[in-house]
């Protein structure tokens, strides 16, 4: 599976860039010719939106696999002034920058899903879904987003994430190696091996796993959630500085970690135990983004799909001078 891509749109050569690594994903997922085409068009159409409308902004090319089916989510993330009527800008022929106004029709038609989030003065996230082949299943209410992209100039993120459903259980893990490049991205990817080879097994003892697996690498912050739907609680365990939080009710609530280091120095690895609601939110994120945020900023934001809270967080919150890697995760709900 390749990477998730980040590309800056400052100019119309970014979006000619924008394309260009639209391409190379989608044949790296084996995507049908009709499919490509498709990816490189909203692709396209959401790079000269940025451009147009935001000034500069950023492409994140996201790819995955659910049911045999390939897919590519697109997030384009701007601060420009918004867009005041975002059914109107839907339809061809509407433009508010004289162009000819079918950029955002076309992306309606080619994409598996399409969703807006704008606010006046602080910009818009456009998150579209491309699919090659059978669109999938769980395409129709997405329960897990996310963003996790190495800072500039690096080709290898040295954070990871991964997450495992099972049994009305969903556990998750979220790594940082320390520093960033290739040897950071050894750690982390240590991690989520051992998060692999232990699914069933507690928080606690995959972080303990991972502390063996790390120690021939320079380390890593680790974190492990696990969401019990049918009893309604949170287990999560965490060493170093990746934040978890519960968002629920209109109230945030954190997790806690401790200090320490995985694979070398760490204080005793504990277990804390938290309730969950159904309407609730799990967000964890490396110390790439400032956790200082609040979705109540953000009127309409937690009746978005989490890839959508994902990419706002990341936009407002990203550290320009680390890996930045946010997950939000709900229950699935009823279509």
């Amino acid at each position: 599976m390749p990477d998730q891509v980040s590309v800056r749109i400052a100019d119309n050569t970014h979006v000619s860039e924008a394309r260009r690594a639209a391409v190379r994903m989608a044949q790296a997922l084996k995507f049908d010719s009709t499919a490509e085409g498709n990816l490189a068009i909203v692709v396209t159409e959401l790079a000269r939106n940025v451009l147009l409308h935001g000034g500069s902004g950023e492409v994140l090319l996201q790819p995955s696999q659910e049911s045999g089916s390939p897919w590519v989510e697109v997030l384009a993330l701007d601060r420009g002034p918004g867009i005041n009527d975002v059914s109107k800008a839907m339809q061809d022929g509407y433009s508010s920058s004289g162009t000819p106004g079918t950029g955002l029709g076309a992306v309606r038609r080619l994409s598996a899903a399409l969703d807006f989030y704008t606010k006046a003065n602080e910009g818009t996230v456009i998150a579209a879904r491309v699919v090659s082949g059978a669109p999938a299943k769980a395409e129709k209410s997405q329960t897990t987003g996310s963003v996790c992209v190495p800072i500039a100039g690096e080709t290898r993120c040295g954070d990871a994430w991964e997450h495992q459903d099972e049994s009305g259980k969903r556990l998750i893990m979220v790594a940082d190696g320390l520093g960033h490049g290739p040897a950071a991205s050894d750690a982390s990817q240590e991690a989520i091996a051992a998060f692999r080879a232990n699914v069933h097994k507690s928080p606690k003892e995959i972080i303990e796993a991972a502390h063996g697996r790390l120690q021939k690498t320079r380390g890593a912050a680790v974190a492990v959630a696990e969401i019990d739907f049918a009893r309604q609680v949170v287990r999560y365990s965490g060493i170093g500085n990746i934040s978890g939080a519960i968002v629920a009710n209109g109230k945030s609530r954190s997790l806690i970690s401790h200090n320490g280091i995985v694979g070398h120095a760490s204080e005793r690895v504990q277990e804390f135990t938290f309730p969950w609601h159904q309407d609730a939110f799990l967000i964890m994120h490396s110390d790439g983004l400032s956790a200082r945020w609040n979705l109540e900023h953000y009127q309409g934001l937690q009746q978005k799909s989490p890839s959508m809270i994902a990419g706002v967080l990341y936009r407002d919150f990203k550290r320009s001078r680390d890996d930045a890697t946010v997950v939000v995760t709900r229950e699935a709900r009823a279509a």
